[in-house]
């Protein structure tokens, strides 16, 4: 490297030329040891140009030379801040607009336009500068007149346009207070700084009695750039006042500017957004009613006599078809079966076909839903389940848009969330507001109110409120296992404040999944009572019981929100039933107390709509009741529910609803330990009644006896060689089990492993099935007991030292497998069958139709629990070797019948053929037919393999059915060897005869 490069890149580094610098905002850098310096702008660099040291190497290079040189340059920028010694802030790195003396300084390149540059610190970003840069080639003449001691000052191009604005400040109340040098803050207070201008609150005199700031509203004003992107960032520091009139620093927050402007609105601004929507939807009521030409026609063609015929005929032919049973949807619109539950599962499958690609979020797949959930789910009331936490919702905006959290902290910021939440000494709550001042115009608020008065005219008082809290715990997913076994005891504890409530009683043994079904309310106070915490405990016979996570939830944010989500809306309105209305408030209440609140005028009803705002809302498919009430709310609750149509003043309104929240332990910050399902509501103490809780308590599990009887079978794949014939034969049984336990891996084409079910049967052997027929006449009993809610089977065991006893559930489906028994080896698996009883796929009528289709998913099913009885084919299913696809291996003729256990007992049937209720043994029926009568000859199925001798009828049978033609063409060519030989014998004697005459 020469000599000239080496100065210039050492003189770039340290000096910039043409360099401005206006506003430099720190972020992450604090401490309390800054507060001087934090009120200050950064340190405005002043840089002398490099041109006059560069003026001594700039004859040894050439102009080309040179340039090609400063385009590749860049200018590094260091912030330090000098408080007893010299501290390291960041560094920046920025690129300058070059000039050279053929540019003309203008626009649009020059000047340079200012813009934010971060200035880093290792990875973190410690604060921001506002800075623009350029280097200008310096000619000759201007060279010699230069001087280095001049500094350049900031040209008015460059410089923004400094205008008056005004701040409004919110000065809610202090939350999570915290010590500070060994004594606790008491009389803490907020100073809110921009620039040179500051706002201090008042002081609360014992945050431990009331933690809301008196005289909350206060504004002042401020010049700073007209530009938004160049406005200052806010600093809003908190102190702590104390004895002898010593205030204690106690944190700080800072907070960009731009979040907070606001837009005021003329009258005149407003009035015109609402007459766009009425004549918008003027504009689609014409179009709705325009006719095409061609339409109208074809209207007023009349048909002929033969259409009208056909019409009327097909018509009564629809109203004479009697719908099936099995699939009638009636069923399914209200029953006695239904509760919260049904409504929850009927929403997961929502869920699942709006987020297909991402179910695994709660915890359980489509298929595994209650089939009186995926059937005729159009019939169903449902709400709106949300894979994570409300605030996170981008609709609701984390409930900010009254109320704003700031964490207070103290000391410097490392870039690591969780260290830096351990280093808060408190939360500021409140609301800023920014916009020009003063405003020349009738300028008002989104409510209509004058500008002149404030923003926050209108804004909640922020006094006592009390409430009564209730926490709906649906169930936990994927919680983190405590104990060795890989499962936990789970069971819950919510704290509000100072009151607690654990349901150590209801713990759940041995589950990471469990199903809570939990309400618990408890009554609080605001400002005292703002946060709930919902903790997951594993219980342990021995010691302390272990935190498996925790989450938190800040009621006063979702109280307040213009959102309302205290209590979420519902979806449709019923005043009975498992979906009953449960808000403290009818529809129509809520919906003119939104229009009171936002002075949008009272809603208009009609006969089939509601008019507010200006806009109309009308139901889909409204019919007109006898009670004039019921319409009115459900009018009014379609209003609330698109609320977020309505102009200037609509938003989403929280919906009812279950949120998906992490659980967190804070000894493992940052890790999730599992996630809790459930959703709070908030009343607030008032004349109003508060409304009765929701019933979610799990349903419990019903006890069933389900009997299969196996009748026949068909087309069985044969596998085995006879002895004697060669043919194809099988001695073929049918094993069957209701819960499984086993994993049957190679149905599906990979190699597994397979367990023998415990509760497994077994029907007796059909021996020489030559046809691939088998007749068993057998009947399986299954005992199980069932949830109706989850889809599965409930088995209870002891533990293993028999402390308690444990629940497991599993799908409740039934397998079938058809197996070809060997004597000598093992047995041969020829064909599985697996059915799920709450979605069994409709047996075909006969064997000929029994195929796989059956078993798709698109195949229509019915439930077996609610039609209790049924009987068809149904097919097997095997892998081929070859190919490893699924095949066709025979079909079984089945009957299920699923009973009660009270049922049962009452009407006991035997296992297999046996009493009570015994099935007749197995014949084989052969039809002998013609056309003028018809013979039935009965066989005794055969009883073992070797059943040559005992069945020789029948033996013969499948040997002629075997060998036909092989027969038939022996049969001739004996016959003609028989007439040839016969003809031999008799023409020598007959030819005798002839010659003799005789």
């Amino acid at each position: 490297m020469s000599l000239e490069t080496q100065l210039l890149d050492n003189v770039i580094e340290q000096e910039a030329a043409g360099k401005y610098i206006d506003i430099a905002s720190s972020y992450n850098f604090e401490e309390d040891s800054l507060l001087d310096q934090q009120r200050q702008k950064l340190s405005v660099m002043e840089m002398q140009t490099i041109i006059t040291m560069a003026k001594s190497i700039s004859t040894k290079l050439s102009k080309k030379k040179l340039f090609q040189k400063i385009e590749k340059l860049y200018v590094k920028i260091e912030a330090l801040v000098t408080d007893c010694k010299l501290e390291f802030v960041g560094r920046c790195v920025m690129k300058p607009t070059v000039k050279t003396v053929e540019e003309a300084y203008a626009p649009p390149k020059f000047p340079p336009r200012l813009s934010w540059h971060q200035v880093y610190n290792k990875n973190d970003v410690s604060a921001e500068i506002l800075a623009a840069i350029e280097l200008l080639e310096l000619s000759q003449d201007s060279e010699d007149a230069t001087d280095d001691r001049t500094i350049t000052r900031i040209p008015p191009d460059i410089k923004p346009n400094l205008v008056n604005h005004r701040i409004e400040v919110v000065f809610w109340g202090m939350r999570d207070l915290k010590k500070l040098q060994m004594s606790q803050v008491n009389k803490p207070k907020i100073v809110i700084e921009c620039v040179n201008e500051a706002v201090t609150s008042d002081t609360l005199t014992n945050a431990k009695k009331c933690l809301n700031f008196p005289n909350p509203v206060i504004a002042f004003e401020v010049m700073f750039p007209e530009q938004q992107e160049y406005a200052p960032p806010l600093s809003l520091k908190m102190f702590d006042c104390r004895n002898f009139g010593i205030s204690v620093y106690a944190g700080t927050h800072i907070v960009p500017m731009w979040i907070f402007f606001y837009q005021p609105i003329t009258m005149q601004e407003r009035e015109r957004k609402f007459l766009s929507v009425q004549r918008s939807f003027v504009k689609q009521i014409e179009e709705s009613r325009k006719i095409d030409p061609k339409e109208e026609d074809i209207s007023k063609k009349k048909d002929s006599l033969f259409k009208r015929i056909c019409r009327c005929i097909c018509f009564k032919r629809r109203i004479e078809e009697k719908p099936s049973v099995i699939f009638d949807d009636a069923e399914f619109v209200e029953s006695d079966d239904f509760d919260w539950w049904t409504k929850f599962y009927a929403s997961l499958e929502v869920y699942f076909d709006n987020k297909a690609s991402d179910v695994t979020n709660l915890g359980i797949h489509f298929q595994e839903l209650p089939s009186d959930t995926r059937t005729s789910l159009a019939n169903k009331y449902k709400l709106k389940i949300y894979p994570n936490e409300l605030e996170s919702q981008p609709e609701f905006g984390g409930f900010a848009d009254l109320l704003h959290v700031f964490p207070m902290y103290k000391g410097k910021r490392t870039g690591d969330e969780t260290v830096d939440e351990q280093n808060t000494t408190g939360v500021f709550k409140g609301s800023l507001r920014v916009y020009r001042w003063p405003l020349l115009g009738d300028y008002v608020t989104a409510s209509g109110l004058p500008m002149h008065k404030g923003v926050f005219q209108d804004f909640p008082s922020n006094l006592a409120l009390r409430f009564v809290l209730r926490v709906y715990c649906v169930r936990a997913l994927g919680l983190r296992p405590r104990d060795l076994n890989g499962k936990s005891d789970p069971y819950l504890h919510v704290t509000l404040a100072n009151r607690a409530i654990s349901d150590k009683a209801n713990c759940i043994k041995g589950q990471i999944n469990p199903i809570f079904g939990r309400c618990f309310e408890l009554g609080g106070v605001f400002p005292q009572d703002h946060t709930v915490t919902i903790a997951v405990y594993d219980w342990d016979a021995v010691g302390r019981d272990d935190l498996i996570g925790q989450t938190k939830i800040d009621l006063e944010n979702r109280f307040y929100t213009k959102h309302r989500a205290h209590c979420g809306i519902a979806e449709d309105y019923l005043t009975s039933g498992y979906c009953q209305w449960r808000d403290a408030n009818k529809p129509t209440v809520i919906l003119e107390n939104l229009c009171r609140k936002w002075n949008i005028g009272d809603p208009e009803y009609g006969a089939t709509s509601v008019i507010v705002a200006r806009k109309e809302f009308s139901p889909k498919n409204f019919a007109i009741s006898d009670n004039k009430e019921f319409d009115r709310q459900v009018l009014a609750l379609t209003a609330l529910r698109r609320w977020a149509e309505v102009p200037v003043v609509g938003c989403a309104l929280v919906p009812e609803h279950v949120e998906t929240r992490s659980l967190y332990n804070p000894n493992k910050p940052g890790i999730e330990q599992g996630k809790l399902q459930l959703w709070v509501d908030v009343f607030p103490v008032a004349d109003l009644p508060t409304p009765k809780q929701v019933n979610i308590a799990p349903r419990k599990p019903v006890a069933y006896e389900l009997r299969v009887v196996v009748w026949n079978a068909e087309n069985i794949k044969m596998d085995e060689d006879d002895f004697f014939t060669g043919e194809k034969k099988s001695d073929v049984f049918i094993r069957g089990w209701e819960i499984a336990i086993c994993i049957l891996g190679f149905i599906c084409g990979f190699s597994s492993w397979l367990t023998v079910p415990e509760n497994s049967q077994y029907t007796d052997v059909h021996y020489r099935s030559l046809s691939g027929e088998a007749n068993f006449n057998w009947r399986f009993i299954f005992p199980f007991e069932y949830l109706s809610t989850e889809n599965r089977i409930v088995l209870k065991e002891k533990s293993p030292f028999g402390f308690d006893e444990r629940e497991n559930k599993i799908p409740c489906r039934l397998t079938l497998q058809s197996w070809d028994n060997d004597t000598f080896s093992s047995h041969d698996f020829l064909g599985i069958l697996t059915l799920e009883l709450s979605r069994l796929p409709r047996g075909a009528r006969v064997a000929k139709t029994c195929s796989l289709s059956i078993l798709q998913s698109n195949a229509p099913v019915l439930n077996l629990f609610k039609i209790r009885r049924t009987r068809g084919w149904w097919p097997l299913k095997a892998v081929d070797a070859e190919t490893e696809s699924e095949i066709f291996a025979g079909a079984l003729e089945l009957e299920f019948e699923l009973l009660k256990k009270e049922d049962a007992e009452n009407s006991p049937a035997g296992k297999g053929r046996n009493e009570p209720q015994a099935l007749p043994k197995p014949k084989y029926v052969i039809l002998e037919s013609n056309f003028e009568n018809c013979t039935f000859l009965n066989f005794s199925r055969p009883d073992t393999s070797f059943s040559w001798f005992r069945n020789p009828l029948k033996a013969f049978k499948f040997v002629l059915k075997l060998h036909k033609w092989k027969l038939i063409k022996i049969g001739i060519f004996v016959a003609l060897v028989f007439i040839v030989f016969a003809a031999f014998y008799a023409i020598p004697g007959y030819s005798v005869k002839k010659i003799l005459g005789a």
